[in-house]
């Protein structure tokens, strides 16, 4: 497979607004791309980036947290031969102190899984395309943490590994995969960091250089390339470097940074709760029609506070009516009584009585013989004459 070229190339960009993102669709024009889709959330925001390059620039609404717009911006793009992952937000909160529970959330939505999700659905379109390249932007935070912004640097670690095991789910589809980690870069992310920045044209620039020369990876900017070495060189030296940016201690190197939201993907308005209305009072139409009839002259606070009494005895007549009225009688609803069965008794055996009879008394043969007899507990003696 021939290797990717910028030229005649046909971009996919997220974040495309401001900052690297939008320096990449400026770059990749001058480059000789053929058509570039930069997205936004605020899709009016690319209107000057489309008006001026004569019909290269395609803008398309997309905040990489909504998969259905993710599904409709892929199905809007599928001749996309380059995927450029940029989209992402910086809130500046740390793991254990000034931890802000909904930003750091926040960070890992749009940072990570807002990136994952738009992968997943370019990948087929890629694949179809002859393989096509992808490109996501980590950072060297991704790489070694500053506990000052412990949050971000999760998610950027996060896409640091997601493109290692993409490269590999990938490979067989011809798509070549590329991570970027920059370092300091004049943007507004970094405006409160008072340290040598390179500029997001020079990124860019970076990344077309390892696109085409077939690079898994590229430090695009000085100070990125400068840690690279020392990374290399020492890695757990550069940990404990960078493990003094305490939030405490960073407050004291520069001006606390505000949040800024990286490739206009904003936090999230918080939820208003809106109290319950009030039950109102039932109004015949003609007290609306008494209502609606107050004088136009009338003072503005006196002509509602007229409405308002009209309504309110209009209210209570109907109250009064209603409780006057002769209540219809409630149905009686008639019991079943189910008659208990009648038990039926026993037919009454008769039994016969046993007749005993009685022993015959044995006859004398002889004259002067005596008979024994017992009547009971007495003996009865016979003498026969």
């Amino acid at each position: 497979m021939a290797s990717p070229t910028i030229k005649d190339s046909v971009v996919f960009v997220t974040g495309a607004n401001r900052g690297i993102g939008r320096a990449i669709v400026e770059e990749l024009v001058k480059n000789g791309a053929k058509k570039v889709y930069a997205t936004a959330r605020n899709i009016n925001s690319l209107d000057e980036l489309v008006a001026a390059h004569n019909g290269k620039v395609v803008s398309l609404r997309l905040d990489v947290t909504k998969p259905e717009q993710i599904t409709t911006a892929a199905a809007q793009a599928q001749d996309t031969t380059l995927l450029i992952n940029n989209a992402g937000i910086a809130n500046y909160s740390a793991i254990i102190n000034s931890y802000d529970t909904a930003r750091g959330r926040q960070e890992m939505e749009v940072n990570y899984f807002g990136l994952m999700n738009v992968t997943r659905a370019f990948a087929p379109i890629l694949k179809k395309n002859d393989g096509g390249v992808l490109v996501n932007i980590s950072s060297i935070i991704g790489l070694v943490p500053a506990p000052a912004v412990g949050t971000y640097s999760a998610t950027k670690a996060a896409v640091h590994s997601l493109t290692k095991s993409v490269r590999y789910e990938l490979k067989d589809q011809g798509t070549h995969v590329l991570c970027v980690y920059p370092g300091a870069i004049d943007t507004e992310m970094a405006a409160g960091f008072d340290v040598e920045k390179d500029t997001p044209q020079n990124v860019a620039q970076a990344i077309f250089a390892a696109i085409e020369s077939g690079a898994e990876e590229v430090f695009p900017d000085k100070g990125s390339r400068e840690f690279a070495e020392q990374f290399k060189a020492d890695p757990k030296a550069v940990e404990r470097e960078w493990g003094q940016m305490l939030p405490e201690t960073l407050k004291e190197i520069i001006p606390p940074p505000k949040p800024v939201a990286v490739a206009e993907i904003t936090p999230e308005p918080e939820a208003v709760v809106t109290p319950a209305p009030e039950p109102q009072a039932i109004v015949t139409p003609e007290a609306q029609d008494e209502a609606v009839s107050a004088p136009m002259d009338t003072p503005a606070e006196e002509s509602v506070a007229s409405i308002a009494d009209v309504l309110e005895e209009k209210s209570e007549a109907v109250a009064t009516q209603e409780s006057e009225k002769t209540p219809e009688p409630e149905p009686v609803v008639e019991e079943t009584i189910v008659p208990e069965p009648v038990a039926q008794a026993a037919p009454e055996v008769v039994v016969p009585p046993v007749i005993v009879p009685e022993p015959e008394t044995p006859k004398p043969q002889r004259k002067g013989e005596e008979i024994m007899r017992k009547a009971g507990d007495t003996v009865i003696r016979i003498v026969v004459e």
